[in-house]
């Protein structure tokens, strides 16, 4: 083996990598249109913050996941975004299926 030689990242890797940063990023869009319909703010800090944490997280999450997969920081920054994805997509779904309109959406109570 000469110089820098590594061995190849197996192609499902940075593709679970990459799936859970798209999922992360749906989730991060979602909650900002039921929050939207719910008639809250966009421009709200918290809700801004929530979102921009659900999309930067696993924006560099994905990056260092795919090209060093044996480093725990991507894979965490990967889990961090889905949960703050969960969380802002959660809330607002509850809020939307409870109290804006309610009934319109199963499982407002599991949600919440």
């Amino acid at each position: 083996m000469s110089g820098d030689q590594r061995p190849r990242t197996p192609p499902w890797v940075a593709g679970l990598a990459w799936l859970l940063c798209g999922a992360s990023l749906t989730l991060g869009v979602l909650g900002l249109v039921l929050e939207s319909l719910n008639g809250q703010r966009i421009t709200d800090t918290l809700v801004v913050g929530i979102a921009l944490l659900a999309i930067t997280f696993p924006l560099v999450g994905a990056v260092v996941a795919a090209r060093r997969p044996r480093n725990p920081l991507g894979w965490i920054f990967c889990v961090i975004g889905i949960s703050y994805g969960l969380t802002i997509t959660g809330e607002a779904y509850a809020v939307y299926a409870l109290r804006t309109a309610p009934g319109s959406l199963p499982g407002g109570g599991l949600m919440s």
